[in-house]
């Protein structure tokens, strides 16, 4: 098993602050083993096809929890949570870092479905456009933009 970890950037188009919380998602998570643009490529078809699937369409928690599930598997929330903390995160006892976290995760992955669903046209699949990965020791940024 592979145990290199890469940080994943990307960026989407989209507006006002459902742009910033969506920057927010993938400025700071971290992706196991691969080339990161092809595990980001994986992980997001998956959700993708999660969120169009016609089985869930009127069950919109079932496809939350489902690619909160495929995030879950990839991306260290805790790192991205401490990243976003800054020096308050140290200040934290351990039980607070832990809601913290849990909070955090729960929100990107919402604005992750809000996101892909403000750019999905009916039940047609977002186009996710890889457009470049830059990799340094451990850490690599993978430039997307998203489209409906």
């Amino acid at each position: 098993m592979l145990t290199r970890r890469a940080t994943v950037i990307t960026g989407h188009r989209l507006t006002g602050p459902v742009a910033a919380l969506a920057a927010l998602l993938f400025a700071c998570p971290t992706v196991e083993a691969g080339p990161p643009t092809e595990t980001l490529r994986v992980v997001l078809a998956q959700a993708n096809a999660v969120l169009v699937a016609p089985l869930t369409k009127d069950r919109p928690a079932q496809r939350f929890t489902e690619v909160q599930r495929l995030f879950n598997g990839v991306f260290e929330f805790r790192g991205a949570a401490a990243v976003a903390l800054g020096p308050e995160w140290a200040a934290r006892t351990s039980t607070e870092q832990d809601e913290f976290v849990r909070l955090f995760a729960d929100i990107l992955g919402r604005s992750f479905v809000h996101a892909v669903a403000s750019v999905t046209h009916r039940d047609a699949a977002v186009s996710i456009r890889y457009r470049g990965e830059a990799a340094d020791g451990e850490a690599a940024m993978v430039r997307t933009a998203v489209a409906g």
